[in-house]
């Protein structure tokens, strides 16, 4: 079901549209629009997201930061933070 609907195609984002449709179906009101999809890389170390990448939230005027502690330099960061 999910395949067919226009989201990303990962397995856990079907998932969730079948229970939208599934919910929906038996009188529910749910919605995919807004929803977060987390996004990973099977590398070593591996690598994922979830929300904004820093370059939207700069497009949007959001501000973000690096939490203390985190490992950054020119090109590459272990985590950093955006919140609306």
């Amino acid at each position: 079901m999910g395949d067919c609907a226009g989201s990303p195609q990962f397995t856990h984002v079907a998932f969730d549209d079948f229970r939208v449709v599934h919910d929906n179906l038996n009188g529910g009101n749910r919605t995919t629009r807004g929803r977060l999809i987390p996004f990973c890389m099977f590398t070593d170390p591996e690598l994922a997201r979830v929300g904004l990448n820093e370059s939207e939230a700069k497009k949007r005027g959001i501000a973000y930061r690096y939490p203390a502690g985190l490992s950054c330099n020119d090109s590459l960061c272990y985590g950093y933070i955006v919140r609306e």
